[in-house]
């Protein structure tokens, strides 16, 4: 028992033992903890703030967010969270007399606190590099260098450029420069980068940096030089201009001008003829094309938006394009010494584009005139090198207006004479050919539902009605050209539209023509009257304009058609034995040749056709003459629609038909009794 004693210390030694041996290892490492308490109590929320601060340095959501991407940043947030961890397991190996991993709990507590230690100074670098805007610009520009397709570099350049330039900083040029550089790096430069140099522009108008709008312009005069993406960086610097122009920047647009690097001269950013000018001119002056609807949006205006903005971003950039025109055409004289239209300036040919351009010039020419009136403008025009020697106000008044009021004399002798000399579009004219086949066939499909398709061998108890069925009319031909600007959104319907009324009056009224007995009642006592007539399924129903809500009573079929004139509100009741045989029938040859009519439905006899009355013959001028009481001037700019079609009814000689006309009050006497119609 003794010797057992002395085996194993008491319980109340490990206790002892123990104890000891934590206090030991929390003397050890008590300064790393204070280290991590440090750090995250006070450290680390003070360089939160000062992070948070950034913000308010660059006014950028770029820069906060590329900083949060940082991986030093990430690195000395993770080793935080990882040195708070390891003393909590640590702790844990203290309070609960684990024997396990005691000197590995110890190891991670050490070596965590010593990454975050090191983090956090790599961590504090960072913080000096990002508010120092120095050192912080060059950072940018060694991570853009490295890695060119990274935009959120250039994005945070940027934003420190749209500082500079508010804060008017001396260094705002070569920045300006640089950003430019890298912006203008593809071939075919995407939308968002056109958006984000007008953010920049636009705000060195504003505080009036011409010194950055020609670090841009310089620039991007290399860039356009060399790569053909011509008309969107066009569009871009007419809104440039247009934006100069609206806040009286003049200084800044000579010094635009004045840029020609080249030797020869060369505009790269600019216009360089009259026809280039005009042609964007017409676009955005019209509302009625989408093609420059984006422009308000894309271009946008300070202080301007809703429907408001998009017409004021329009008009400033119509002003600019005047003042484009009127320095290209002094320019042009100066060269060609005439003001007469340029032989290189090609007019529209479509009628439509012709009076778009009619339409507009009288407000292009309130434009130049504006210019010319403006004093403070034309001050600045003539110290432009190209037209100093040159310019004076009063010729210039006089070599532009001489050349608008040319050009629009052209352009209304242009329209006046396509009005005469141009033919039908054949695609408008097989439209309006289609659109007959389609109108009068659906017409004949739904007469079809009363013709008798029996065969028809004793003529002698039939009687035959013809009915050449022809609508004419004359239509300017205007509606024939394509893209017309005034052309009738019915003018392939209208006349189909007749004909097919035309053949149906011919119809009711052959059945108004063939009725035996007729009568008169209310709409509510019509099915009593029917009913007494004693008829069944041998008989059917045919209504002009009254509505009985049913497609048959008691298994006999109702066909229902519009009412016409004398037959509206009315039925007729017949047996299906008797109902006409509806035919069509070849339109003469005398008419054919006469109308140059085309047979347009096999099915049906259908023939039309759509005359130039420009090149027709005298005859048949002469006839629309009287026809239509207008004059050979007025014909010659017109097309003669033609429709025909010859159609024909035959009748039983002998056959029953009732008619029952809804009583409305006004009738002044019935025909029958309904007992005199019964038995019918």
């Amino acid at each position: 028992m003794q010797g057992a004693r002395h085996k194993s210390p008491a319980a109340g030694e490990w206790g002892r033992v123990g104890k000891k041996q934590r206090e030991e290892n929390m003397a050890y490492i008590e300064p790393y903890i204070l280290i991590t308490i440090s750090l995250f109590g006070v450290a680390y929320p003070i360089l939160l703030q000062t992070v948070a601060r950034l913000d308010d340095k660059y006014s950028s959501e770029h820069i906060v967010a590329l900083f949060q991407r940082e991986k030093k940043y990430k690195l000395f947030i993770g080793s935080l969270i990882a040195s708070l961890v390891c003393i909590f397991i640590w702790s844990l190996n203290g309070w609960l007399n684990w024997s396990i991993f005691p000197v590995v709990a110890e190891i991670l507590v050490v070596t965590a606190i010593i990454v975050l230690v090191c983090s956090f100074f790599c961590f504090v670098k960072k913080i000096l590099i990002y508010h120092t805007t120095t050192k912080f610009i060059s950072y940018l520009k060694k991570k853009d260098y490295k890695a060119p397709k990274n935009s959120q570099y250039l994005d945070a350049i940027s934003d420190i450029l749209l500082q500079f330039i508010r804060k008017k900083r001396p260094d705002t040029f070569q920045l300006c420069k640089f950003w430019t550089e890298n912006k203008l790096q593809e071939e075919n430069l995407p939308e968002q980068t056109y958006r984000d140099i007008w953010v920049i522009l636009r705000c060195a108008v504003q505080y009036e940096q011409d010194d950055v709008i020609m670090a841009y312009w310089k620039v991007a005069h290399q860039y356009f030089k060399d790569y053909g993406e011509r008309e969107k960086y066009m569009e871009f610097h007419y809104a440039l201009g247009g934006y100069l122009l609206y806040k009286q920047r003049y200084h800044c647009i000579r010094e635009l001008f004045e840029h020609l690097p080249s030797a020869p001269p060369e505009y790269v950013l600019l216009p360089n003829a009259i026809q280039d000018i005009l042609s964007f001119y017409f676009k955005v002056w019209s509302l009625d094309t989408n093609e420059y609807a984006h422009i308000a949006n894309l271009y946008s205006f300070p202080q301007e938006s809703g429907w408001h903005a998009e017409l004021v971003v329009r008009n400033a950039i119509c002003s600019y394009t005047a003042l484009l025109f009127l320095k290209q055409l002094l320019l042009n004289y100066k060269i060609s010494g005439t003001s007469a239209i340029p032989p290189s300036l090609s007019l529209p040919e479509v009628q439509k584009e012709i009076r778009a351009w009619i339409n507009a010039l009288p407000s292009f020419k309130k434009l130049v005139n504006e210019h010319l009136e403006n004093d403070n403008l034309m001050e600045i025009m003539k110290t432009i090198t190209s037209l100093s020697f040159l310019f004076d106000k009063e010729s210039a008044r006089v070599h532009s207006l001489d050349f608008i009021e040319n050009l629009e004399l052209e352009l209304k002798t242009l329209y006046e004479r396509n009005t005469v000399e141009l033919s039908p579009s054949g695609e408008k004219v097989k439209q309006f050919k289609d659109t007959i086949k389609k109108i009068i066939e659906e017409a004949i499909i739904k007469i079809n539902q009363i013709n008798n398709d029996a065969d028809i061998n004793d003529t002698d108890k039939y009687k035959t009605e013809e009915h050449l069925i022809s609508k004419q009319e004359h239509i300017l031909k205007d509606n024939f050209f394509e893209h017309s600007e005034i052309a009738l959104p019915c003018f392939d319907t209208l006349l189909a539209n007749l004909a097919k009324q035309g053949f149906r009056i011919k119809i009711a009224n052959s059945f108004l023509d063939k009725k035996t007995k007729e009568i008169s009642l209310p709409l509510k006592k019509i099915l009593e009257a029917i009913d007494k007539l004693n008829i069944n399924e041998q008989y059917v129903i045919v209504s002009f304009g009254l509505d009985l809500g049913k497609e048959n009573y008691k298994n006999i079929p109702i066909y229902a058609f519009e009412g016409r004139f004398l037959l509206h509100n009315s039925l007729f009741i017949l047996k299906k034995t008797d109902l006409p045989h509806i035919s069509f029938q070849p339109v003469p040859d005398d008419i054919k040749e006469k109308y140059s009519l085309e047979k347009i439905a096999e099915t049906h006899e259908l023939y039309a056709s759509v005359i130039d009355l420009n090149k027709a013959a005298p005859e048949l001028l002469e006839e629309c003459k009287t026809e239509f009481n207008k004059t050979e001037d007025e014909l010659k700019k017109s097309a003669l629609l033609n429709i025909f079609l010859n159609m024909e009814i035959k009748w039983k000689q002998e056959l029953e038909i009732l008619q029952i006309k809804q009583y409305t009050g006004r009738e002044t006497s019935q025909a029958n009794t309904l007992e005199e119609i019964i038995p019918f």
